[in-house]
């Protein structure tokens, strides 16, 4: 009597197609003259800045709020040292370096060095969205695929709505195995909240 067999799973999608992720607000294009000037700039910046570690995310205000201390019961405000107002400002700056710096080795191909860069940017602003996503991007299109599977974790944690952070991760988490479940969860999120996203589509049918 021959014995009926199970379903055999689907494999995962064994590597991510070319050009198939999202690549949000900041596309990956080929290297120019002009980039590469504008890296070697901004490795000036960054090498020469002394970065802070501190995980506090900076604003205008918060620059303003460090040029003096809390006033003491009854007391005036007592004025801060400038430098600390000069180091949270240096601060934002070393995050926009860092940044920017990422995004122009990811633009001239250059994603291993870019890498660094990226997670020295959400190091210095964890709330920074867009940053946890180039990551991503990156991790994933360099073969570390649960590092970039954390990475857009860690961007729709911030931001929910992000459609191109779900579908990156619903491509990445299909090339795991085991994971195209988790995989077609996410795409299909995707597409309950925008239908016409025709790569969502496409990617569930390599599912």
């Amino acid at each position: 009597m021959s014995r009926k067999r199970g379903k055999k799973p689907k494999a995962a999608v064994e590597a991510i197609p070319d050009d198939i992720l999202a690549e949000g607000s900041g596309s990956v294009r080929s290297a120019t003259a002009a980039q590469a000037d504008a890296i070697a700039t901004v490795e000036d910046v960054v090498t020469t800045a002394d970065i802070a570690t501190t995980d506090d995310v900076v604003t205008a205000d918060d620059v303003v709020a460090t040029a003096v201390e809390p006033a003491s019961a009854g007391g005036e405000p007592k004025p801060r040292p400038i430098r600390t107002a000069e180091e949270t400002l240096q601060q934002a700056e070393d995050v926009a370096a860092q940044f920017n710096l990422a995004n122009a080795l990811a633009s001239a191909g250059r994603l291993p060095e870019a890498i660094p860069h990226y997670e020295a940017t959400v190091k210095l602003q964890p709330n920074f969205a867009e940053a946890y996503f180039h990551l991503g991007n990156a991790l994933a299109n360099t073969g570390r695929a649960s590092e970039a599977v954390r990475a857009f974790t860690a961007a729709l944690r911030l931001r929910p709505d992000s459609l191109e952070a779900r579908y990156n991760l619903g491509c990445v988490l299909a090339t795991i195995p085991g994971r195209a479940n988790e995989a077609r969860a996410e795409l299909e999120t995707v597409l309950r909240l925008k239908p016409d996203f025709a790569p969502a589509a496409e990617m569930l049918k390599r599912l």
